[in-house]
This record gives structure tokens, C-alpha cells and sequence, in this order.
């Protein structure tokens, strides 16, 4: 199966930060046809090439104006005419908060030309987050399963194997971690894989992750019989090929040279921004020799030293406005906050207490600002 990323999420990953590299290969375009045109003499090639700077004018103004929207905090869309080198370009946003929003951007050359570009209902995303999993011992999960060892589970071991270093040693990793947290309305935008390569003799080679199709457990065994191992996804159930289930596409790999003691990182967002949208279930994945004569060990979650169990860091972003999950927050503000109890003609606005009394009658009034909230 080739995973290919949604265009919902090829849009928004590469613009939730939209990088400068854009603009400054926007500018070298613009110079490069500007010295392109005074080496030519005839008026239409001029005016092509003045076509073609407009263009990239215009084209350079909506994407600062997309850069603008994402850093402005989901309110107060703005761009104003902005220097160009000798040209100008300008945006407009409608609405100027929230999510979409439609973009038309105005680029004007030097000589006065001007030429519009629109975006129709461009989905503006919150600032990124960053979350990092490295759970320990009783969050973690994790073993490897041995052919040469069929019936032990090492569900609690320190080290886990990846090798096809000799004929019936073929050893595969399992990870799962639980990316609950992030909103399933999120973009993921990055998440990278990171585990610690610990055995200096260990021969290196190239390793893959690929995603686990079917259920399994950890288990508890050290080494011992019993649990999931190279047979059984679990305590009895046998797995649908023995090894593991997992797709054949490999998501990413790394190569570890010999005997390289240190982080290894695989780049698996494509894999996690599945999992988080709900269009493949989380079983985790598996680490697959994919050289010849490979064998190396990583540290699990099991480890003493939390600094070197296994990390998945996560960057996403949310829509504005569409909603980050659950959360709290709490309003208790002094004296600064927006109370007073109403009796009769005089006012109460200071007065270090409400009061509510059905005989008199008193009312007590109060306002909390909700103004950081993003409408919907």
C-alpha cells in the first residue's frame, strides 16, 4: 500500500509555518528574470517576462499572507503593502479570525501593473505544539520477538533485538505508544521516532518501520515462556504469520553503522497522522531488518536511565477554531474582575463581598472575559 498524505495534510504541512526559503526563491526568480530581460531587445519578450514578474509578485504576496495567517494567533488578519524589491504586493482576508478564510492577494509592479491571485477557504491553524512521549515501564510498550526463541516473550527485557544476522535469528521490535493526546482534529505536521542504539558490538544495518496490522501485548516475561512471542499475538492467539503482522510498505528507515552506541531517529509522520485521524487503528509498529547481516539492540522502556527509553516527539497544530479536545481553564480574577450586587440607588462595584437576598431583594451581578476564545 503506498501512503500517500491526504492534500488536506500536504497543504497544511507545509504552511503551518510557512518557511522563508519560499520567499527568498520567489525573490531570486523575480532577479533572475529582471537580468534575463535586459539582455533582450524585443517588446514581446518584454512583456512576457514583466507577465511572468507579476505573477511571481502576486504569487509571493499570497503566500506571505497564507505565513501571516498562521502567526496571527486565529484573529487579526492582516497584510499591508509590503516592499518587494522595486514592486509591492498586498492581501486581503476574509473573515480576518478563524477558519477558512478567503485570501486575495495584489501584486503591482514598478511600472503599475497589477494582477490578483486567490485562496478560496484556506484552513488557518492555531500555533504548533509540540508533545513528547517517553513513557517508562508501566506506560511503555514494548518487546521483540526471536525465531530462534519461538515460545519467549521479553515484554519486561532492557534490550530489544533487530536481526537477520544469521539463518533462523531473525529478531523484530514492537512499539506502541499512545498518541491520545493529540486532537484528532490536529494536523500533525512532524513525529520522530528516537531510540537508543546500546550494544558497541552489534554489527549496525539498515532498519524499517513498518505499521502492525493485528492486536497484541506486551507481556511480562524476561526471556521465559509464555505471553506473546514469535507464534502468538497475545497469551493463545497465533499471530496470522508467525513474526508478526505488519504491512508491507515501509514507512522509514534508518541505517546504524557497527558498532554505533547512541539516538537512532526515523521520521514517521506520515504513520502517526493516520493513527491520530482515525483512518488506521494504533497497534503500533514493528522494526524490520531491511540489510543483509544486520543486528542491532535498542533500549525499551524498561531501561533505568529515562533519558534513553524509547521517545516519540509530536508537532501538530489545530484549525482555529475547530477545536483542540478537552482542557480546563480556570478564571479567578482580582480586582480587575467584573462584579457588583445591585440594591436599590447606590452602587457596590468595590465592595469586597456580593449579596443575595430574596426579602430585600438583592441581585449579584458578575463577568468573566472569554474574549481568548476563538468563535465555534
Amino acid at each position: 500500500m503506498n501512503r500517500i498524505r491526504n492534500s488536506f495534510i500536504v497543504r497544511q504541512a507545509g504552511y503551518v509555518l510557512l518557511p522563508v526559503a519560499f520567499s527568498l526563491l520567489v525573490v531570486a526568480l523575480v532577479a533572475f528574470l529582471m537580468n534575463r530581460e535586459s539582455g533582450m531587445n524585443t517588446v514581446q519578450v518584454g512583456n512576457q517576462l514583466a507577465a511572468e514578474q507579476l505573477r511571481l509578485v502576486a504569487e509571493a504576496g499570497l503566500q506571505h499572507a497564507r505565513w501571516a495567517a498562521d502567526n496571527s494567533m486565529c484573529t487579526g488578519y492582516t497584510l499591508p503593502a509590503t516592499g518587494f524589491g522595486d514592486h509591492v504586493y498586498s492581501a486581503t482576508f476574509t473573515p480576518t479570525s478563524g477558519s477558512p478564510s478567503d485570501i486575495i492577494a495584489t501584486g503591482t509592479l514598478d511600472s503599475g501593473m497589477t494582477r490578483t491571485m486567490a485562496m478560496s477557504e484556506m484552513s488557518v491553524y492555531e500555533s504548533p505544539t509540540t508533545l513528547v512521549l517517553q513513557p517508562d515501564a508501566t506506560g511503555g510498550k514494548d518487546t521483540y520477538l526471536y525465531m530462534w526463541q519461538k515460545s519467549r516473550n521479553f515484554g519486561t527485557t532492557a534490550s530489544l533485538w533487530v536481526s537477520n544476522e544469521w539463518a533462523d535469528s531473525l529478531a523484530y521490535s514492537l512499539y506502541q505508544f499512545d498518541v491520545s493526546a493529540v486532537p484528532p482534529t490536529a494536523a500533525v505536521t512532524s513525529a520522530i521516532l528516537e531510540l537508543r542504539q546500546n550494544t558497541p558490538s552489534a554489527n549496525g544495518g539498515t532498519v524499517g518501520v513498518r505499521s502492525i496490522t493485528s492486536d497484541w501485548i506486551e507481556g511480562s516475561k524476561n526471556g521465559n515462556n509464555g505471553d506473546s512471542n514469535w507464534d502468538n499475538r497475545d497469551v493463545a492467539t497465533p499471530w496470522t504469520t508467525a513474526g508478526g503482522d505488519y504491512a508491507s510498505t515501509v514507512e522509514s528507515t534508518a541505517t546504524i553503522a557497527s558498532g554505533a552506541v547512541g539516538p537512532v531517529q526515523w521520521d514517521i509522520t506520515d504513520l502517526v497522522n493516520h493513527w491520530v485521524q482515525g483512518t488506521e487503528t494504533n497497534r503500533g509498529f514493528i522494526l524490520t531488518p531491511e540489510s543483509p547481516n544486520t543486528h542491532v539492540e535498542f533500549d525499551s522502556s524498561d531501561v533505568t536511565t529515562p533519558a534513553n527509553r524509547p521517545k516519540l516527539t509530536i508537532t501538530y497544530a489545530c484549525e482555529c477554531g475547530k477545536g483542540g479536545g478537552s482542557g480546563t481553564i480556570t478564571y479567578q480574577p482580582g480586582a480587575t474582575g467584573k462584579d457588583v450586587y445591585l440594591r436599590g440607588t447606590r452602587n457596590y462595584g468595590a465592595t469586597p463581598y456580593t449579596w443575595i437576598d430574596t426579602n430585600v431583594p438583592y441581585h449579584a451581578l458578575y463577568e468573566f472575559d472569554l474574549s481568548e476564545f476563538v468563535p465555534g
